[in-house]
């Protein structure tokens, strides 16, 4: 597909974009039969608002980074119920060269020679290291902790009480928490989900019953008060999340039971602290950033201000684009997870997220299992003819790869963006795809004939 895009600067541009779908096998990814179309609008989980963005469309005009995106469901190691198991994404450049291999063991002096016990070592270890070759660069290593299903539950009457003492006794340096958490439950498996991580979002509508017990300060006026809302309040990094609160809500509402999240930091898990940071109003730092490996959220604070600055001088202007405007924006996973364009063959590791008797699957000793594949290494291009007859060919941008482990399949858009100038219009617009083979035999073609003309060049230069 091809549209126009505008920059910051008010120039035109022409976007072409294509979409190739994969599917993983225990050889690795082959073309799927069926190849999805584009995603021309945001695809929801679930009900628009109430769930989490599952892929966003690929009719954006130009990303900067490539998104790594995975969907899918973690599985407990061995197929095992368990209260929490760890989750692992990696992705890093293709192997490099053969690993070297040790020196031979020497004896006590140059004269002697080394013991059979050390040659036995020093053949094994050669054996272990024969084939091998050095890894790629590491792009991406995220790790995320999976818990079963667990809740925040409000203490009994007794149990507030003395709290509220406890309080009163230490002049309120200490203010202790009058919720508990609840153990996680064994699980099998869970979604991947961003309703499952920290955030959430709470709308007190004008009929309800805790409409008349909102605090003044709280209560929406003007022309916030649309939609028959009397107060609305939201985790902006993660909406639709769970375990984020505020005490004024809770109490207008009387909530007494609610989800706690299930996918967490492992360095920054979910407790009683960080719930009692929310409900205070906390910043909670350490949860901006979205416990997940799927899309971050648009109205993320950090991603929403990528659009620049909305004033009215731009309002009021004919401009398209704020001067500020960052193309990052369109980037839709979350920073530690959008790399450099790949250029094939970089290497991805899922670790927990296919079940034990997948194929392709390898299995350790405690049961997690790893799925590994290298990206394939075609060269996708877009051909463009002038409409004075030039005629050359543009690499496209390896820049989104979604992949859906339930459906067992990886997903890659490709993009590039030609300017649009009136010297010299452009006529078609064409994208191609050069294949492993074609792509190699193009690059021997091209080293034989540096060769032959450095040899014309030595002879008769």
């Amino acid at each position: 597909m091809a549209f126009e895009g505008i920059d910051q600067h008010d120039q035109q541009f022409h976007v072409v974009v294509l979409r190739q779908t994969l599917d993983l096998t225990a050889d690795g990814p082959v073309y799927a039969d069926e190849q999805l179309p584009l995603c021309e609008e945001d695809a929801y989980f679930g009900e628009i608002g109430r769930s989490g963005v599952r892929e966003e469309s690929d009719l954006c005009q130009f990303k900067p980074k490539c998104d790594v995106i995975v969907n899918g469901t973690a599985h407990a190691p061995g197929g095992r119920a368990t209260a929490h198991f760890r989750v692992r994404l990696i992705v890093r450049k293709a192997d490099g060269s053969p690993l070297q291999l040790p020196e031979p063991p020497q004896g006590l002096n140059p004269l002697m020679a080394a013991s059979p016990e050390a040659l036995e070592q020093w053949a094994r270890d050669c054996a272990a290291l024969r084939g091998r070759n050095q890894p790629g660069q590491t792009l991406i290593d995220k790790t995320l902790v999976i818990t079963g299903e667990r809740f925040l539950q409000k203490s009994s009457f007794a149990t507030s009480w003395g709290a509220r003492v406890c309080r009163w006794l230490t002049l309120g340096l200490l203010r202790p928490v009058p919720w508990t958490l609840s153990a996680p439950a064994p699980c099998l498996k869970v979604p991947l989900r961003p309703e499952l991580a920290f955030g959430g979002e709470f709308r007190v509508s004008a009929d309800s019953p805790a409409a008349g017990r909102v605090p003044a300060k709280h209560r929406l006026s003007g022309s916030n008060a649309d939609d028959g809302l009397v107060a609305h309040a939201a985790f902006a990094a993660n909406p639709v999340g769970a375990g984020w609160s505020e005490n004024w809500y809770l109490d207008a509402a009387d909530v007494t039971r609610m989800p706690a999240p299930q996918i967490e930091w492992e360095d920054a898990p979910f407790d009683l602290a960080v719930f009692g940071q929310a409900l205070s109003g906390g910043a909670l730092p350490e949860q901006q950033q979205l416990a997940a490996f799927g899309v971050r959220p648009k109205g993320h604070p950090d991603r929403a201000a990528l659009v620049g600055t909305i004033e009215e001088a731009f309002i009021v202007s004919d401009r398209w684009l704020p001067e500020d405007f960052d193309f990052a924006i369109w980037n839709a996973a979350p920073p530690d997870q959008q790399i450099e364009y790949p250029g094939g063959g970089e290497v991805i590791e899922l670790m927990n997220l296919f079940p034990p008797d997948a194929p392709g699957v390898s299995v350790d000793q405690q049961g997690n299992t790893t799925m590994q594949f290298a990206l394939p290494e075609h060269l996708v291009f877009v051909r463009v003819r002038l409409e004075s007859g030039a005629y050359f060919r543009l690499p496209m941008w390896l820049d989104t790869m979604s992949i859906d482990t339930d459906r067992r399949q990886l997903s890659m858009v490709w993009r590039r963006i030609v300017g649009k100038t009136s010297d010299a219009p452009i006529r078609m617009l064409e994208a191609g795809v050069q294949s492993v083979e074609q792509r190699r035999e193009r690059d021997r073609l091209f080293a034989e004939f540096d060769e032959q003309a450095r040899e014309m060049e030595a002879r008769h230069g």
